[in-house]
């Protein structure tokens, strides 16, 4: 986590991401939010009025053949670049999410990231594909910028 020059709030709302995923915003495949996680895909205050989430995880649960989308509006090029984690709370140990790394962030538009489910699993089987995952979006710096739980079936 990145500490260095950082408020209290964004300290804060860091501590919070980097916990045991709890509970998930309930999407279909077409972005309609059956029920909402409060503490999902809410936006940074380092963040705030720069990035939107236009769309949270959708579908949510998502099945593992299947892709998962996540909508980001990006302000005056507030990110140049979005990197995308797992991370797993029990073992404190984070792991990239290739397919959702983007450089290079049109400004002023709406980046769609398009993960692989199978992608948020610590290892390359069936058993550990599934279950209810903590997704972390981080700038260039690596400071959070969103978070939210993705229930893989």
């Amino acid at each position: 986590m990145a500490g260095c020059g950082q408020s209290d709030d964004q300290r804060e709302f860091e501590r919070e991401a980097f916990a045991a995923p709890d509970g998930f915003t309930k999407t279909t495949n077409g972005v309609d939010i059956e029920s909402e996680d409060p503490d999902d895909w809410r936006i940074s205050p380092f963040y705030q009025g720069l990035v939107d989430i236009e769309a949270p995880a959708y579908p949510n649960p998502v099945e593992t053949s299947d892709q998962v989308r996540i909508e980001i509006f990006n302000r005056d090029q507030a990110v140049t670049r979005l990197r995308t984690i797992v991370w797993f709370a029990e073992e404190g140990f984070e792991q990239d999410v290739p397919s959702g790394n983007y450089d290079n962030l049109e400004s002023n538009s709406i980046t769609t990231i398009s993960v692989n489910p199978r992608e948020l699993s610590r290892f390359d089987n069936p058993e550990s594909w599934v279950g209810l995952k903590r997704v972390i979006l981080l700038d260039q710096d690596g400071n959070v910028i969103s978070y939210g739980d993705i229930m893989v079936e």
